[in-house]
């Protein structure tokens, strides 16, 4: 199954959260530790793509351009 991505507007903190639920609902990843390692790193490669990061002192939102 392909895992998840953060959305447009999507502060770094609920897309982590959401990111853990659904591979736990999935069964991916069978340590707790993992799931949260993997959906921080899925997140750092969308920063790296995004068009804009609005960091805030304890969270950041990604603005990401669609390809057409």
């Amino acid at each position: 199954m392909p895992l998840p991505q953060p959305r447009d507007k999507e502060k770094k903190s609920a897309f982590v959260s959401r990111c853990i639920a659904e591979l736990s609902e999935k069964d991916e990843f069978n340590d707790s530790k993992q799931r949260v390692a993997v959906c921080y790193n899925i997140f750092k490669e969308a920063k790296s793509e995004a068009s804009v990061v609005l960091s805030t002192e304890d969270d950041e939102t990604l603005f990401l351009t669609k390809e057409e």
